[in-house]
């Protein structure tokens, strides 16, 4: 177990520097692809979900070493997941395309249930916010019915109703 807590360590130690550099870019971003961001989001919520499983299982002293580089990858899945939480709501707030509410949606009725809730519940609660704040401002509006109710059902499918 020391062993494997030692690599684990060397290996978040090494990738804080790149993430560093990453986010201090002066370029101008790319526009958001949602589907590869929305993947991203799914393999990196994996990671920090068996990254807390280990974390979990160190002892006290262990967790106090590594808490700060474990908080790090929180706060990047927490970061990932308002990065597809704003391209829904962008698309929203123009009137224009749901495809990235609905690119979600699809993505979640593929997956299990319990995986989907666990890697989604925060994300769909977050969009399920927007979207009934939506319908309460214009409820005669069809096609903000129709996502209170698309909204309702994916809450259902993963167990949040």
């Amino acid at each position: 177990m020391k062993k494997f807590t030692s690599v684990i360590a060397l290996v978040l130690s090494l990738s804080m520097p790149l993430i560093s550099f990453a986010k201090n870019r002066d370029e101008p971003l790319p526009p958001l692809n949602f589907a590869a961001e929305l993947a991203g989001f799914i393999s990196y919520s994996d990671d920090v979900s068996a990254l807390r499983s280990w974390f979990e299982a160190l002892s006290t002293d262990e967790q106090a070493t590594h808490m700060a580089a474990f908080n790090s990858r929180v706060d990047e899945l927490n970061a990932k997941e308002t990065t597809l939480l704003d391209a829904v709501s962008a698309q929203l707030e123009e009137g224009a395309s749901d495809s990235n509410m609905y690119l979600l949606f699809e993505t979640i009725k593929g997956m299990n249930p319990i995986k989907a809730r666990k890697i989604f519940s925060s994300l769909v609660n977050r969009v399920s916010e927007k979207v009934n704040l939506d319908y309460v401002s214009s409820p005669a509006d069809p096609s903000k019915a129709q996502r209170a109710r698309d909204t309702q059902a994916i809450r259902s499918y993963i167990g949040r109703a």
